[in-house]
């Protein structure tokens, strides 16, 4: 695998992440694989061009509000999160 890029560049948007890496405007796209296939499959890229060279481990993640936040948006997103969590990794789940 060559060195890694001295300047890392973000792009908030994964599809304009996408066209920077087929114009040749960077080297490495950091996200995840089937959103990275997903977008390069419309544009006609063939999937083999392209390999996975570092897999991240899934971690776990925690949302912080502000103390004056609405308890019903609060409560609102625990009971989506539970959902999910609920469903697991079937095909419907976010």
């Amino acid at each position: 695998m060559p060195p890694c890029p001295r300047r890392v560049i973000h792009r908030p948007v994964q599809s304009t992440a996408v066209q920077h890496r087929i114009d040749g405007d960077i080297d490495r796209l950091a996200f995840p694989k089937s959103s990275a296939f997903y977008l390069l499959t419309p544009k006609g890229i063939p999937l083999t061009d392209y390999a996975v060279v570092f897999e991240m481990k899934p971690l776990d993640l925690f949302i912080g509000f502000n103390k004056n936040t609405n308890n019903g948006l609060i409560n609102a997103l625990q009971t989506a999160l539970d959902t999910m969590k609920f469903r697991g990794k079937d095909e419907d789940s976010v």
